[in-house]
């Protein structure tokens, strides 16, 4: 599959910057449904962390992040020697593949664009796997692995971003083992999976032992509400690991952002009402999106919905710009490499404004 050019590649949700430039409005005056945030905003725990920190910042942080190391090894299980940290999880992709310089790259498409952006911002190619429409963007695993022969490193995200496919571990496992076979890496991005309530029986973070072509990506960002932060690890083999350490800004993670790690790992409370929020309310957004004239949904399973656009008088581009007019920002996904202009996604939120974001686009497609 072709590519897209570059400067649509780069375009992201949430940039309320750039959404205040072009309509006129304040930045604080958007309802962001463009960007994947957990709607329980931050919590209290961090904010009083990162203000109890403040004064520190005179100070370097802590190079090797080893608070911040231990509160993921206990929360997520993991030896310490696996787990590396980024500026967020962006910044770990951009790692790998500096460092291992793969000529060829597989990733499906539609996916996140910074998999292909950070292939190509060392000349190397990539290989695109279509993921069709008629399949319900699922992957065909066999196919995949068909693939792997001809290619130096591989990119899979799940929940994938942006339908919110989701495939088992024991569908996974295959991919890797074959892979390894090739000693073929194998980059797994998870960033979404902290939304799931059974994401302990989904994760392959605990096969980072068994094989050593396996990179678990992963953000703590979007579940805990402080993507002005930057903030991710990966979960890794420790030779790897080691690899990524000796090329990355020693201060890579700032004073602010470890302590707040930290504080947001050990609140518990917030963890269990964010995964209740999140599957009580995209089944809401779910079921109501479905009675929207012009609104194919898919089924939600993690903080998020990717819905095919039907309607006359609308494609993507155009129903972005009308709900910005009203003060909602959706994500127009035209741009990604694989999707034409009939995709849109919206992230959930708390119920009053899912209710206002139903009620413009019913204003607007009934």
């Amino acid at each position: 599959m072709r590519e897209k050019p570059d400067g649509r590649l780069a375009e992201h949700g949430g940039n309320l910057r750039k959404a205040s430039e072009d309509y006129g409005m304040p930045a604080d005056g958007w309802l962001d449904f463009s960007a994947n945030i957990n709607p329980l905003g931050l919590a209290e725990s961090v904010r009083k962390s990162i203000l109890q920190r403040l004064e520190q910042i005179v100070n370097y942080p802590d190079p090797e992040a080893i608070e911040c190391k231990q509160a993921i090894a206990a929360h997520y299980a993991l030896p310490c020697e696996q787990i590396v940290m980024g500026n967020g999880a962006v910044e770990l992709i951009y790692l790998l593949v500096h460092k291992l310089r793969p000529r060829r790259v597989l990733l499906p498409a539609p996916a996140f664009s910074e998999y292909a952006r950070s292939v190509r911002a060392i000349d190397g190619e990539v290989v695109y796997f279509p993921l069709r429409e008629a399949d319900e963007f699922r992957l065909d695993v066999p196919e995949f692995i068909d693939l792997l022969r001809g290619v130096d490193m591989c990119f899979l995200c799940n929940p994938h971003n942006p339908v919110g496919n989701l495939l088992s571990r024991e569908a996974l496992e295959p991919i890797i083992a074959a892979a390894a076979r090739l000693s073929v890496p194998v980059v797994l991005d998870e960033s979404f999976i902290d939304f799931l309530p059974d994401a302990g029986r989904i994760t392959c973070r605990q096969l980072v032992s068994r094989y050593d072509n396996l990179v678990i990506i992963h953000s703590l960002t979007k579940f805990f509400a402080m993507p002005g932060l930057r903030l991710g690890f990966g979960v890794m083999p420790a030779f790897l690991g080691r690899l990524l350490e000796a090329a990355k800004d020693p201060w890579n993670v700032n004073s602010l952002a470890q302590s707040a790690a930290v504080a947001a790992l050990g609140d518990k409370q917030y963890s269990r009402e964010t995964i209740r929020l999140i599957q009580e309310e995209n089944q809401f957004l779910y079921q109501e999106l479905r009675t929207i004239s012009g609104l194919s949904p898919y089924r939600p399973v993690a903080n998020f919905l990717f819905m095919r656009l039907t309607h006359r008088r609308f494609n993507a581009v155009t129903l972005a710009d009308a709900t910005a007019r009203r003060g909602i920002l959706i994500r127009d996904c035209s741009n990604y490499a694989g999707l034409a202009d009939a995709y849109i996604r919206v992230a959930v939120k708390r119920r009053a404004d899912n209710r206002r974001l139903l009620s413009v686009l019913r204003d607007l497609l009934d």
